[in-house]
């Protein structure tokens, strides 16, 4: 029998002794006599072990509770001391619970950001290129805002400490921050193209746009409501003055 028949039937067994939500990726590659490494390069996930098992996937409701869980975890206790335990208490279910949406602690933190940051309005923005600049920015500029707002622990906890973890720092950058600059700056580029902007480099033009908001939004962070700034109004100079500088 194949590595791949003997995770599935591995699988099956394990789901029909405890159910697979309360099996671990670990038990199953132990069951099938398979390494974990062997499993993984076989299905990326336990949602794909479920879905040739013939398993209901993942239940939204239960992921949606995890990342919330996950980020008011963060948010208090800070990144460097979350563990998938810890954010299983959070949400009290059970760590196999978590580890049934989330294969590791980095996806974990990986997904909670993404269940948090605008990543679907910079997909929409570069989806919506004959957008007006004058009307399309202050609204990314505004989900931002809220974004800091709402998530004002949580933000600045994750942006310094994975400074010190670069195998994150990495992970973060490439699923989450790269996906969003790069939607911006395909909204820049076509701008340029379109004649609304003047030539320039799109990806220094996003650092332009937002650099100034993001200064602000870490005074707020430190200083409190003694900056004196309002984060509505000083979005609109923000943009204001940006596209001064670069409308054709």
């Amino acid at each position: 029998m194949s590595a791949q028949s003997r995770i599935i039937e591995a699988a099956a067994r394990l789901a029909g002794d405890f159910g697979l939500e309360g099996v671990t990726v670990d038990q199953i590659a132990a069951s099938a006599g398979v390494a974990k490494a062997t499993l993984y390069r076989h299905f990326a996930s336990k949602a794909a072990i479920a879905e040739h098992v013939g398993l209901p996937a993942q239940d939204d409701d239960t992921r949606t509770r995890i990342l919330e869980a996950t980020a008011t975890a963060i948010s208090s206790q800070g990144l460097a001391n979350l563990t998938v335990e810890r954010a299983a208490a959070e949400a009290r279910i059970s760590p196999a619970t978590v580890y049934w949406h989330f294969q590791s602690k980095d996806e974990l933190v990986v997904e909670t950001l993404r269940h948090v940051v605008p990543i679907g309005l910079s997909e929409q923005l570069a989806n919506s290129l004959d957008g007006p600049p004058a009307e399309v920015l202050p609204r990314l500029m505004r989900a931002v805002v809220k974004v800091f707002q709402e998530r004002s622990d949580l933000i600045p906890q994750v942006m310094f400490e994975a400074g010190r973890q670069p195998h994150l720092a990495q992970i973060v950058l490439e699923r989450i921050t790269l996906p969003i600059w790069g939607n911006v700056a395909r909204y820049m580029a076509e701008q340029t193209q379109r004649g609304r902007f003047t030539p320039g480099d799109p990806m220094e033009r996003v650092f332009c746009l937002v650099g100034p908001l993001m200064a602000m939004m870490l005074a707020r962070r430190i200083f409190g409501e003694r900056t004196p700034v309002d984060p509505e109004h000083a979005v609109d100079e923000i943009v204001s003055t940006f596209l001064k500088g670069v409308t054709a």
